[in-house]
């Protein structure tokens, strides 16, 4: 590859991951804003903080697939800024107000203490440790991890076989259940239509016994008093 078409490549490259970074930064800044305005007795929009999470996956998304892409002479991005080495052109003890600016008052001089660890190919031993006992943590519970996953699997399977079975159940039941009779519809449409089918409504006649009358002998018949003697 020309050196001076790699030189170009890798400034684009540069600028384009820088700019991704600092969308990055901006993200986390807010998200710590947020979780500290809660941790104080403040009220944050949830929905709000989600959100940013959100944003800031997208971003580390866009900045792999930049890192991913491919380059010239170079399956991926990546490679290419691996074989890059960095040699730094001024060490200076004196205070550099644009270096300043650029690391937002992290760096103020380029000194000699400060180059070593800015050309460091390694993490520091304390984020070393730190990474390896997340790794010696992560293993040791990777099988618990994996006995829950099949436990909750095992349940996840048999509630949708047990909801399946009752769809096809219901299916049945509906099928099954008739809603109406056409029988019973066409004696309803010929009753009343032709008046089919009706029976008359019949009233009894309540008799009653009229009173008998005492004969007229018996009403007028004397009694003759019983005389004492």
């Amino acid at each position: 590859m020309d050196q001076s078409i790699a030189q170009q490549k890798i400034k684009d490259l540069t600028t384009e991951i820088e700019g991704k970074i600092q969308q990055v930064n901006a993200t986390v800044c807010d998200l710590l804003y947020s979780l500290d305005l809660q941790e104080q007795g403040g009220k944050c929009d949830w929905s709000d903080i989600v959100q940013k999470f959100c944003s800031l996956s997208s971003t580390f998304s866009k900045l792999e697939q930049i890192l991913r892409k491919p380059g010239i002479d170079f399956d991926d991005n990546a490679k290419l800024l691996k074989m890059t080495q960095l040699v730094p052109q001024i060490v200076s003890l004196e205070h550099d107000n644009t270096l300043q600016e650029i690391t937002e008052g992290r760096l103020s001089t380029f000194d000699h203490n400060i180059v070593p660890i800015l050309l460091r190919t390694k993490l520091k031993p304390v984020v070393e440790d730190e990474e390896l006992s997340i790794d010696r943590d992560r293993l040791s519970k990777q099988i618990d991890v994996n006995k829950q996953i099949k436990s909750i699997n095992a349940h996840v399977d048999m509630l949708c076989s047990k909801l399946s079975e009752f769809s096809r159940l219901h299916v049945l039941d509906r099928k099954e259940f008739q809603q109406s009779s056409h029988e019973e519809t066409m004696k309803l449409v010929k009753a009343v239509c032709l008046g089919k089918g009706i029976q008359p409504k019949t009233s009894a006649m309540a008799t009653t016994a009229s009173p008998s009358k005492p004969s007229t002998s018996a009403a007028y018949q004397h009694v003759k008093p019983e005389i004492k003697r």
